[in-house]
């Protein structure tokens, strides 16, 4: 990422942490970026800086990933981890729940190969037009998204829409 673009991007995410601190006192974000290491220096425009997000006891990655395109835009990645990783899961009425149960815009964060394991949860959104609301929603999604998520590829718990979807009893 250009250096100047770069801290676009980080004064975009700075300001909609300052706005919903504003809006919302009694449940304030706090973030502290990541110190660049030197293979980051070595990525030079295509070093994605990384923090550490934290409202209410609870902690988010926040990634700036450069586009690569001028037709597109860079994107702010959230990602809340579950307690613990879990193996992705080989019942079918598991996978479609957890899946089922992931709020627009959330997707799985999955670990390295070769095996299937899951981290936790993620959405993204363009830099940009980031602000106080779209952040506050971003981190509810993935609240609601990971707790849930969670519950049915670790506790097989929650609510059957593999039986609701296929009628089933």
């Amino acid at each position: 990422m250009e250096n100047d673009q770069l801290k676009e991007q980080l004064s975009q995410v700075e300001a909609a942490i300052v706005q919903y601190n504003k809006k919302y006192p009694k449940t304030p974000i706090s973030i502290e970026w990541e110190p660049q290491n030197p293979r980051d220096k070595k990525l030079g425009k295509f070093a994605q800086p990384c923090a550490l997000l934290k409202r209410l006891n609870r902690e988010y990655m926040v990634t700036v990933w450069w586009s690569g395109s001028p037709d597109s835009p860079d994107l702010c990645r959230i990602a809340r981890h579950f307690p613990e990783m879990l193996l992705f899961p080989t019942e079918n009425r598991i996978i479609y729940n957890a899946f089922e149960v992931l709020e627009n815009g959330v997707s799985f964060v999955f670990g390295d190969p070769p095996a299937l394991c899951l981290w936790g949860v993620a959405t993204h959104i363009p830099a940009e037009v980031l602000n106080a609301k779209l952040l506050g929603n971003a981190i509810e999604v993935l609240d609601c998204s990971c707790t849930l998520a969670y519950g049915w590829i670790h506790d097989k718990d929650g609510d059957d829409h593999w039986a609701s979807d296929a009628k089933l009893p």
